[in-house]
């Protein structure tokens, strides 16, 4: 289908693709290499640049971490973006770009017209703990929040299956959040008060489509601030508030 819209949009206006290939927000899904190197060959193909957009990279929970496009870029097409806020802290708002110096040059001219830099102890507080790890120990430590992470999603599946069996279906994630589709419903909007009243929320679907007064049957569930402890609860409830919902819609009230 790619290929399709590529051949008709012959304007010239195809510049720049933009993909998040790991733990994507919100579906978990996570790009196959295959399918990597099919877009990046089309990249070259059709001269556009891929930025490669990578929070999630550090929480795959697959035994075989996948690769990047960066990985694969032989012309200098890829231009990728990391962040410290998935292994560090979200609160330390800063990341990295990796690409040609002629773009970095510009994007950093940019920038310094926009917010001048990040903040000042942000920058001295993620270089003074990267000195003091050095490489391996900051992939120790990615590796250990991607182990507590994973102890989280797969006690999030367990509730899934336990209590959402028959009234979602999801895929196994990687990253922070489980992508629910609820079955039956061709909306979720009216569930997103009825559940806070009961001491949980969700994302509702339409929140990640261009147009957000478009009906939506999914829910983006995130598991990485609540405890294992609570997340059997929490599902339980979602899948009270569920049966309600289509009772309601059911009977046409």
């Amino acid at each position: 289908m790619l290929r399709e819209a590529l051949e008709k949009s012959s304007d010239g206006r195809r510049k720049l693709m933009y993909i998040v290939p790991h733990g994507d927000n919100p579906t978990g899904i996570t790009m196959s290499e295959n399918r990597m190197r099919e877009l990046y060959s089309l990249a070259c193909e059709y001269d556009f640049l891929i930025m490669e957009d990578d929070p999630y990279y550090f929480l795959q929970y697959d035994p075989q971490v996948s690769s990047s496009f960066l990985s694969l870029d032989t012309e200098g097409r890829v231009l990728r973006v990391d962040t410290f806020s998935k292994t560090i802290g979200a609160g330390v708002r800063l990341g990295y770009i990796t690409a040609d110096q002629p773009f970095v040059d510009k994007l950093t001219t940019m920038h310094s017209f926009i917010m001048s830099h990040a903040s000042p102890f942000s920058q001295v507080f993620v270089s003074e703990l990267l000195r003091c790890l050095g490489h391996e120990g900051f992939i120790e430590m990615a590796k250990n929040n991607a182990k507590k992470y994973k102890q989280l999603r797969d006690v999030a599946l367990q509730a899934a299956t336990k209590h959402l069996t028959g009234l979602c279906e999801w895929r196994v994630p990687n990253g922070m959040f489980l992508w629910l589709k609820v079955l039956g419903l061709k909306d979720v909007t009216e569930m997103v008060n009825l559940c806070c009243s009961k001491g949980i929320s969700f994302v509702p679907g339409c929140q990640f489509m261009v147009d957000t007064t478009q009906p939506c049957p999914y829910i983006r569930m995130s598991f990485s601030l609540i405890t294992p402890e609570s997340i059997d609860k929490a599902f339980q409830i979602l899948a009270d508030i569920i049966r309600e919902e289509l009772k309601r819609t059911t009977s046409g009230n």
